[in-house]
């Protein structure tokens, strides 16, 4: 019995095989790159919100720092660093008082030049170390007189109250520098409303 073959279905099979290897392959690439693209966007969302949480926790700082200085009265006797290892630049230990600008204040510069406090205290001996940077100003805000006339009848009597005067605001503005060169800025306010027992000059003292 003779035997016929189609010389054009020769290797038919084989390039089959080939193309869906191919297919396969580019499906294995395409998964692989998408899963390595998902890690590397949750790594930067982690340090993202590392850095977040560090700046908002430096406003935390900054207010409790502020607080401190008001209650010296005349300011610190040195720059740091104070508890929690923060280093007042030098010519801001009264920054309550001397910082007055009318008005809004920068974020910190990224070249560490426009701050007020800063900690680690150390960090330049480390280049590229995690760091936060803090500048804090107050203004006087003015309030408006109020008054209340309650009329007693025919009588013609009345009872009146009033009040105005100032108080002061604060921003804070913090800056995290973090890892892999992340940054994060988180600005707050804060009106001085309550009077500070001044503390214990020996309170007020950094070397």
């Amino acid at each position: 019995m003779n035997r016929r073959y189609v010389a054009d279905e020769q290797g038919f099979i084989l390039v089959w095989a080939l193309l869906l290897l191919v297919v396969v392959t580019l499906l294995g690439v395409s998964g692989v790159s998408t899963s390595i693209f998902e890690t590397r966007m949750a790594a930067n969302e982690a340090v993202h919100k590392q850095t977040f949480y560090q700046a908002d926790g430096g406003t935390e700082n900054g207010l409790a720092l502020l607080k401190h200085n008001i209650t010296c009265i005349t300011g610190f006797s040195g720059t740091g660093p104070l508890d929690g290892d923060i280093q007042i630049v030098p010519g801001k230990e009264n920054f309550w008082l001397t910082n007055n600008l009318t008005t809004e204040i920068l974020m910190p510069s990224d070249d560490d030049s426009n701050r007020d406090f800063y900690y680690p205290s150390n960090y330049a001996a480390n280049p590229g170390t995690p760091h936060t940077n803090g500048r804090i100003n107050g203004t006087v805000k003015m309030v408006a007189g109020a008054s209340l006339q309650m009329l007693a009848g025919y009588e013609g009597k009345g009872k009146g109250i009033g009040s105005d005067g100032a108080f002061l605001t604060y921003d804070i503005k913090v800056e995290h520098i973090g890892v892999r060169n992340s940054k994060t800025g988180v600005c707050t306010k804060y009106r001085v409303e309550n009077q500070f027992a001044p503390y214990p000059s020996g309170d007020c003292y950094y070397d």
